[in-house]
C-alpha cells in the first residue's frame, strides 16, 4: 500500500520541498505530482518508478509491503 510519509521523507532528502519541485524533478506533469504528494492517489508504476528515481529510493519503498 502506498505510504505518502515516505516519500515526503524520502524527497526531503533529497532537497525536494513540494509537489512542483517533485514534477520537475521526476518528469511528471504537476497535477499528477500534487496528487501523488497529497496521498489523493497512489502512482501507478510508470510514475512510481520516476518519482522513486527522483527522490532516490527503490520502487518498493514507493509502494511499501503489504500485510498478509
Amino acid at each position: 500500500m502506498y505510504d505518502r510519509t515516505i516519500l515526503i521523507t524520502a524527497a526531503h532528502a533529497a532537497g525536494i520541498e513540494n509537489s512542483h519541485q517533485l514534477a520537475q524533478a521526476a518528469g511528471v506533469s504537476v497535477p499528477t505530482a500534487w496528487r501523488v504528494w497529497t496521498g489523493r492517489t497512489s502512482p501507478r508504476f510508470p510514475i512510481a518508478a520516476r518519482i522513486a528515481a527522483a527522490v532516490n529510493i527503490s520502487i518498493t519503498d514507493v509502494y511499501g509491503t503489504a500485510a498478509a
